[in-house]
């Protein structure tokens, strides 16, 4: 799963077995470690969902990020071969918006097959 963190925007992209396990297992989870001297300084971001939760909305607790959405957004999503992904803003302190983004991940047409492993057919690419 790769984070991206932009001002008021955080945008997760997704491969092929993230997005399964989401919408089979309910939760998909990775970690960035920050510290050479301690496993406890790092980065965890998360994605869940459940039938309890109405939208998407992003949480934030010391160093970790999750987002929570809705279970019929995230299967029907991840059913769906030609949705790209889900938005969705959130109100933040001081009146400002977040955006929330959760996308699949496309290969990437300028790079070598290992490097688009798992990756969604890019829609943009050229087929033989």
């Amino acid at each position: 799963m790769k984070l991206r963190i932009k001002d008021n925007s955080i945008r997760f992209r997704l491969l092929r077995t993230e997005v399964q396990t989401l919408a089979e297992e309910g939760r998909i989870e990775s970690h960035t470690l920050l510290s050479a001297t301690n496993p406890a300084g790092r980065l965890s971001y998360s994605i869940e969902h459940g039938i309890h939760y109405k939208a998407i909305a992003a949480e934030q607790d010391g160093l970790s990020i999750r987002i929570t959405a809705p279970t019929e957004d995230i299967v029907a999503w991840s059913q769906d071969n030609i949705a790209v992904g889900l938005y969705s803003e959130q109100a933040v302190y001081g009146g400002e918006m977040l955006q929330i983004t959760i996308e699949k991940d496309f290969a990437c047409i300028d790079r070598s097959d290992a490097d688009n492993i798992d990756t969604f057919d890019n829609p943009n690419a050229k087929h033989c």
